[in-house]
């Protein structure tokens, strides 16, 4: 612990089993910005930097996550340290000077490097943000962090915390925001978990598993990852129906989606046995307050789909659910104990995502900020060759980023 002194430390406790994944894979890969969140945003408006850095740091003090580093040298087991105090630093340029194509390229540039440049688990602040002015009342504010803070679900809670206190600090009125729940407490709660029951339940689930043809072998024998993206919606008319079907079966849409997957996968690996990971909330109904708690509670677990000429898609989808129900007690164990236990070096290449993400109002915030979110880009980049995420609403956005 050279670089903090013993009285800059403010608590100090294990990672959650996501984390000491994304830790693993960021280690291995510094170079590839494996796990970078980042945001682009298009602002519209009237925007005050400084009420914007006062409200990101009120926000870094509220929450222990933001000012936690990961040490992993000279110590068993990598722990998380959360330091008493973490300014934060807003960076601002203006390029009102430039041409809109110089503008372009300009962030552009900036935003490929910030991807690159990634995060020091150990000593950095893991979240920047830089705020570039292109107008008179026009920015891109490009907000980044490491995912092994928090996913997107706290990420939307933080987004609305920081709106609620920026607009008390521009109308100079009090704000009052909920107690916070430490992430601690989450931590704490997982260590007490029956890891041998769980383990025990991966074991029969994954029993007699043939393995299956991998994208890794079908890809050019390199360590090379670049990413590409493929973005596409449903129609509102296709995505009631599914939503439809899955409400008949008692069914969630997320359920429907891993079924009409597994099918395709099927097909494709020319088996009836498929196995893909699958993103879980992570978060236990039994743990008081667990829903406003800011930190990384997603897992990834084995989805194991066994299909039989009899099986109608209903029977499929049923039988999904099930499994989904089934597995709830048991998704909290790290991917790499139920692999070692499977005797399977590598389980998992690639993931399905349903993102349920609370959302800002876009009319609220004009009256209330004096500026407009207008959309929002997000990058990431996974350590999985291929990963479909879906996000629900009226018409459901499907997206495949792959290697």
């Amino acid at each position: 612990m050279s670089q903090f002194k013993r009285d800059q430390v403010q608590d100090m406790y294990y990672l959650s089993p996501m984390q000491e994944g994304m830790l693993f894979h960021t280690l291995h890969h510094q170079e590839k910005g494996f796990y970078v969140e980042q945001m682009d945003m298009n602002v519209k408006g009237s925007l005050r930097y400084d009420l914007l850095e006062k409200s990101m740091n009120i926000i870094v003090e509220r929450y222990d996550i933001f000012r936690t580093v990961f040490l992993h040298e000279k110590v068993k087991r990598p722990v998380q340290v959360v330091l008493k105090n973490r300014p934060f630093q807003l960076d601002v340029v203006d390029i009102q000077g430039l041409s809109e194509s110089e503008q372009l390229e300009r962030i552009d540039r900036f935003k490929k490097k910030d991807q690159l440049r990634g995060f020091d688990l150990s000593k950095d602040l893991l979240m920047r943000a830089s705020v570039f002015q292109t107008g008179p009342s026009s920015y891109r504010w490009i907000w980044s962090y490491h995912h092994i803070l928090l996913d997107g679900w706290c990420f939307g809670l933080v987004v609305q915390e920081l709106f609620a206190i920026y607009h008390a600090l521009l109308h100079d009125i009090h704000y009052r925001l909920e107690p916070v729940k430490p992430y601690k407490e989450y931590i704490q709660w997982l260590e007490k978990q029956d890891k041998r029951a769980s383990l025990e339940y991966w074991t029969q689930s994954l029993a007699g598993f043939e393995g299956q043809s991998t994208f890794k072998e079908q890809r050019k024998k390199t360590n090379e990852h670049e990413l590409g993206e493929i973005e596409w919606a449903m129609s509102k008319e296709e995505t009631a129906a599914l939503s439809e079907l899955a409400l008949q079966q008692n069914a969630t849409l997320s359920s429907a989606l891993q079924s009409a997957w597994s099918i395709l996968l099927s097909r494709y690996q020319r088996s009836n046995d498929v196995l893909f990971g699958t993103v879980v909330s992570g978060r236990p109904a039994d743990l008081a307050g667990v829903d406003r708690m800011v930190g990384l509670f997603i897992n990834v677990i084995p989805r194991r789909i066994q299909l039989t000429d009899q099986m109608t898609f209903r029977s499929l989808l049923s039988e999904t659910q099930q499994q989904s129900l089934a597995a709830e007690p048991h998704q909290y164990i790290p991917i790499y104990d139920i692999q070692a236990k499977a005797g399977q070096q590598q389980l998992i290449d690639h993931i399905v995502v349903f993102e349920n993400v609370p959302a800002a109002k876009k009319d609220e915030q004009e009256s209330l900020l004096g500026f407009t979110v207008e959309d929002m880009n997000v990058y990431e980049k996974s350590n999985y060759d291929l990963n479909l995420l879906a996000s629900p609403g009226e018409r459901l956005q499907l997206k495949l980023a792959f290697n």
